[in-house]
């Protein structure tokens, strides 16, 4: 495939996106208006904590919590995403430990590169879209109540940030992506049999937005156990959890910057390969450096 053709598919899709994002938003704030609207007529200031407390008196979850924007109900979204990740990505690996029930597999017999779609696709999506998903889902959930946050500040950001962290994770379930889940390259380079490889570069794109949703939500989160702790609890009065939440996204702030730019490099190399090509002084190897 010449740079043109995909610099052409690059722009058809990124377009798409962008509609897509364009009629979220409009129904996002249709749906918002709604819901204020109740939220005033039952007396309430704001919708988030009607909802809420309407959520608290029934007992159910409801699609609302994907349009509040206070820190619980984000923290259901998170929870309720990485449950779905997670059945997807264990479907994936439930069909490759199927295939080798027999010495011979034949399942993926002459189209060996389909295991490694789901291989990729398996490991990723565990990772990032249901481990790290159901811990951010945990620690907006739980984090209000054991630190008393009395305002969510940052509700629209947290929201955001999770929306681009779900569309980054519905691009890497349709890249049919075969790097496994390191993209190391040349093999993320290169280009496969039926259809692996073929969208390597979605893939990355992917996972860019998948870092760039949680380095968000990394600062909220940071900013929320610092900043808006209750006056009687203080640091050192702050539950193990909290610490362990703060110095691990602490440790992800730090070095996640390396690794988007790295992968900002590597997606610049399906267009003009210069940076992991082995070519005029590059190497393969300084992607994992």
């Amino acid at each position: 495939m010449s740079a043109t053709m995909l610099l052409l598919e690059v722009s058809i899709i990124l377009s798409f996106v962008f509609v897509i994002l364009f009629f979220m938003y409009y129904k996002y704030l249709t749906v918002k208006t709604e819901m204020d609207n109740v939220a005033d007529e039952n007396n309430y200031y704001d919708s988030s904590s009607y909802f809420r407390e309407k959520r608290k008196s029934t007992g159910a979850l409801s699609t609302s919590a994907f349009v509040l924007t206070d820190s619980k109900s984000i923290g259901l979204r998170y929870l309720m995403t990485s449950l779905v990740f997670f059945f997807i990505a264990g479907t994936f690996g439930v069909i490759m430990r199927v295939s080798l029930i027999e010495p011979t597999p034949t399942l993926f017999a002459h189209r060996e590169v389909l295991y490694d779609i789901l291989t990729t696709e398996h490991s990723i999506l565990m990772i990032y879209m249901w481990a790290v998903g159901s811990a951010f889902g945990l620690a907006y959930y739980l984090l209000p109540t054991f630190l008393k946050v009395k305002n969510d500040k940052y509700g629209n950001i947290s929201s955001w940030a999770y929306w681009i962290y779900l569309l980054g994770g519905v691009f890497i379930l349709l890249s049919r992506t075969s790097t496994r889940w390191y993209y190391y390259p040349p093999l993320a380079l290169q280009l496969n049999p039926y259809g692996a490889g073929a969208m390597n570069w979605l893939a990355v794109i992917g996972m860019e937005m998948i870092f760039i949703g949680i380095a968000i939500a990394s600062i909220t989160v940071i900013r929320m156990i610092i900043f808006d702790r209750g006056q009687d609890v203080p640091m050192t009065k702050m539950p193990l959890f909290a610490w362990g939440v703060l110095f691990t996204l602490i440790m992800f702030l730090a070095s996640a910057p390396f690794m988007m730019a790295a992968l900002v490099m590597l997606f610049y190399d399906f267009f003009n390969p210069i940076f992991f090509t082995g070519v005029n002084g590059s190497s393969p190897i300084s992607f994992a450096e």
